[in-house]
């Protein structure tokens, strides 16, 4: 027998089937009948590693494994030729690029922090800072054309 108000909140007949089964298995598991490994079966870390997708320790392939755009392009005619005027395509530009020359310094201000990215003749660096303490590291690259944000 279903509890009052079960059928209400699933979609009826095979709602209260699929309560059900949920129900036997919850008791099976609870009295050591049954195991959640047979209901999520788990992969050991030497298989997901082996096997295709994404596994956490999977190791990444190396920067000499990439064959680079050239290859890809022999299959990818099209997305090699539209890509580099998409947006995407322009998204990524060297620190010394027009978009930092147009803004020689930028500051964002949360709580106690400052954020700063100036742009001085040697190059742009990157600062944050607090009340007591300051760090500045050489700004290499900038994401984002300028019109909806930059980073």
């Amino acid at each position: 027998m279903v509890p009052r108000g079960w059928v209400n909140t699933v979609s009826g007949q095979r709602g209260t089937v699929f309560l059900n089964a949920v129900r036997v298995l919850a008791a099976l598991i609870g009295f050591g009948i049954a195991s959640p490994a047979l209901v999520f079966p788990q992969e050991a870390t030497e298989d997901g590693v082996k096997g295709p997708g994404w596994w956490p320790t999977k190791s990444v392939p190396s920067r000499a494994d990439y064959s680079g755009a050239a290859a890809c392009a022999e299959c990818r005619t099209l997305q090699a030729e539209t890509q580099p005027a998409t947006p995407m395509g322009h998204a990524l530009v060297a620190a010394d690029s027009e978009i930092l020359g147009a803004r020689p310094q930028a500051r964002f201000q949360t709580g106690s922090y400052t954020y700063e990215v100036s742009r001085h003749e040697s190059g742009s660096t990157y600062s944050i800072r607090d009340s007591a303490s300051v760090l500045t590291v050489p700004l290499r690259w900038v994401f984002g054309r300028g019109k909806i944000a930059q980073t």
